[in-house]
């Protein structure tokens, strides 16, 4: 890592263009190392207060297991040392591997994983960013997930930006309110545990406005969901700039 004193002998050699590269690279480095170490105290503080006497909940168990199969390709297990570390094993392996030496995916799904696994019983959780390093087609999966915890019972209270979690999540209300309803559901593989009944959802828009504020609107749900302006704006908008450039 560069010095105080190394960065002053190279700026007194006239070398600014490199030391700024350098700065850039070395800063890179410290960030991802602190936010490495504040999920790792995350996590740790986490597991103190989760149980792991192997009861558990059945439908977070489930859902627990979709994450693992469908999104981590491999489990979160806590190792036998006494300071409950927990590690991931890739699918078709034995021995499991820290969470600091893992994947984005996989570092930002293992908390919910742990919390699914070993929490019998959830009454609300706070959800910031769940789409937070998850491919698209992962980001579907977890709306998936959001609502199969709602029909498990849990407020969730979720922060995103990810029109894709929200598409998924209005398809799921209106299909709920389809009479073909289960002919849909065995078409594309979800259950009745994956549709979501309108009521059970509130959505609120944050918009910045004049003098640096924030206003917070609520939305109205419709037949097909929640239209979200912000999101629908900006689609709108770069599909526009798509016809133009490519007429």
């Amino acid at each position: 890592m560069l010095g105080k004193k190394q960065i002053e002998t190279a700026m007194e050699q006239g070398v600014h263009t490199v030391l700024a590269s350098e700065i850039e690279d070395e800063l890179q480095i410290v960030l991802q190392e602190r936010i490495k170490q504040n999920r790792d105290k995350f996590v740790r503080a986490m597991i103190n207060d989760l149980a792991f006497d192997g009861k558990s909940n059945e439908d977070f168990a489930e859902i627990a297991q979709y994450l693992e199969s469908s999104m981590a390709d491999g489990t979160v297990e806590m190792s036998a040392l006494p300071n409950k570390e927990a590690m991931y094993v890739p699918n078709g392996k034995t021995s499991g591997m820290p969470l600091r030496i893992t994947s984005a995916v996989v570092t930002e799904l293992s908390p919910l994983i742990l919390i699914l696994k070993h929490k019998r019983y959830i009454d609300t959780l706070f959800y910031e960013e769940p789409e937070m390093c998850l491919h698209p087609q992962l980001q579907q999966k977890m709306g998936r997930v959001l609502c199969r915890m709602v029909n498990a019972g849990v407020q969730m209270n979720v922060t995103t930006h990810s029109d894709i979690i929200l598409q998924h999540v209005n398809n799921m209300i209106r299909l709920s309110g389809r009479e073909d309803r289960e002919e849909i559901c065995h078409q594309l593989g979800y259950t009745a545990r994956d549709l979501l009944s309108p009521q059970k959802v509130k959505v609120y828009q944050l918009k910045a406005v004049a003098g640096g504020k924030t206003k917070v609107e609520e939305l109205n749900c419709g037949e097909n969901g929640f239209a979200v302006p912000t999101f629908n704006d900006a689609l709108d908008r770069i599909m526009d700039e798509a016809y133009v450039i490519q007429e």
